[in-house]
């Protein structure tokens, strides 16, 4: 056990266990000789039996045993065990990969699973991701191997909780080697054993971005995945994926919208780069000393001069807040994203500027001008725009269904304009 072990009374030895050892690990072997490592255990519980024998109950954030070394050159079947994943309409088929062949598949009683997370919205085990004809012989080692699988399987895991419109993760990885069996084509032996205390959220299950099988396969194939991975390292696509997912969960419209908003901003941003309207050195050296000086006069001219403590904060604010006129909208900087991706919104948003209105009045009112049946009409239709956004961002040219239409089962690239497919021709 790691840790700093001391010599101390019997009397304070566990209050100085529960208090010390929260950061600690476990490594051992079991009775079978089986390798253990629990990691990051945090103790709740001792109970000493006798003068040999402590009873210690805590939970941990990994669980990792080793039944036999595994070479690069073993056949694979790796299998992670997902929280939220709702498969009621998979059909059959896979997805190829640069870290092997994907397939989905369910837990038992896996309709019983789902109706009990609908009703008791409770995260539960209810799916797999197997991962077979895996590619190792590009590393050196099964653990760098794992340790890119896993890498890979997160991203995975984020493009479903976007299919799914949930948030999934993994609590369990199981490690299989195919073993030589002449009465059976598919033979494994279990090698190695990972238990995650997984992060979990409640499941929404709302109606998903994308359904069907052959739909969920594509979209977590390798180019969407490549695409993916690239946005998220240079865009922070998952942060967006993160606001986007919260929205759907949460309760309060208002609360909705505003998360929605936050994932809106993030994708604008990260596209624009928070471009100022001019250079930030042309506008304070030319632009911003021309206006504080009018500002000035204007205040003076009304009375606001440098007499009091009070006017001279009131000037303060003034010439603080001119900086910020060099700031794009948000009103342009959303539609200079929608107009370069050549995304179609008109449908949705004839007005879009109803979109940062109605967040201005939620942020700094309180409440809108709107009714709440008016405010979950926009939301519902900010959601669509949201998610044309990213299946535009990572290039997709599946089906998904499409909330503005009743979830009707849609090609995406019907919702990218003519203007924008002839100049990718």
């Amino acid at each position: 056990m790691s840790g700093g072990l001391i010599k101390i009374r019997e009397y304070e030895m566990y209050e100085y266990i529960l208090e010390n050892f929260r950061n600690s690990s476990l490594k051992g072997k079991t009775k079978n000789q089986d390798e253990v490592i629990i990691k990051d255990i945090f103790p709740y519980g001792c109970t000493n039996h006798s003068t040999s024998i402590l009873d210690l109950k805590f939970s941990a954030e990994k669980v990792d045993i080793s039944y036999e070394t595994i070479s690069t050159k073993d056949q694979l079947w790796i299998q992670y065990g997902i929280i939220n994943l709702d498969l009621t309409r998979l059909l059959i088929g896979h997805g190829e990969t640069d870290i092997g062949k994907i397939t989905l598949s369910t837990c038992k009683d896996h309709n019983e699973v789902i109706k009990k997370m609908m009703t008791f919205k409770t995260p539960l085990l209810s799916g797999f991701i197997n991962i077979k004809d895996t590619n190792m012989g590009q590393f050196e080692s099964f653990d760098s191997y794992f340790n890119a699988l896993d890498e890979n399987i997160g991203k995975v895991l984020e493009l479903l909780s976007l299919a799914q419109s949930t948030y999934l993760s993994h609590c369990r990885i199981c490690i299989y080697t195919k073993t030589p069996n002449l009465n059976y084509q598919d033979d494994y032996k279990l090698k190695k054993l990972i238990m995650l205390h997984a992060k979990t959220k409640a499941p929404s299950l709302g109606q998903p971005l994308i359904k069907y099988g052959e739909d969920l396969y594509k979209f977590i194939s390798t180019r969407t995945l490549q695409k993916y991975t690239d946005l998220r390292e240079k865009s922070d696509l998952n942060i967006a994926f993160e606001w986007y997912l919260e929205s759907l969960s949460h309760g309060v419209i208002q609360s909705k919208y505003l998360l929605a908003c936050t994932c809106l901003e993030l994708l604008k941003d990260r596209y624009n780069g928070n471009t100022p309207i001019l250079p930030e050195k042309l506008f304070s050296k030319q632009y911003y000393p021309d206006l504080k000086k009018n500002m000035r006069t204007v205040l003076n001219g009304k009375g606001i001069n440098e007499d009091s403590e009070e006017h001279k904060n009131i000037r303060a604010e003034f010439y603080a807040n001119l900086k910020g006129i060099n700031r794009t909208s948000f009103l342009s900087s959303i539609l200079r994203l929608l107009n370069d991706l050549h995304i179609i919104y008109d449908d949705l948003f004839p007005n879009i500027k109803i979109i940062p209105k109605t967040r201005n009045q939620i942020t700094h009112r309180g409440t809108q001008e709107t009714s709440p049946e008016e405010l979950f009409d926009i939301y519902e239709k900010l959601i669509c725009l949201i998610q044309r956004i990213f299946l535009t961002l990572m290039e997709y040219d599946g089906y998904f269904l499409d909330r503005n239409d009743l979830y009707k089962r849609k090609i995406f690239t019907d919702f990218i304009s003519l203007r924008g497919e002839n100049e990718a021709k």
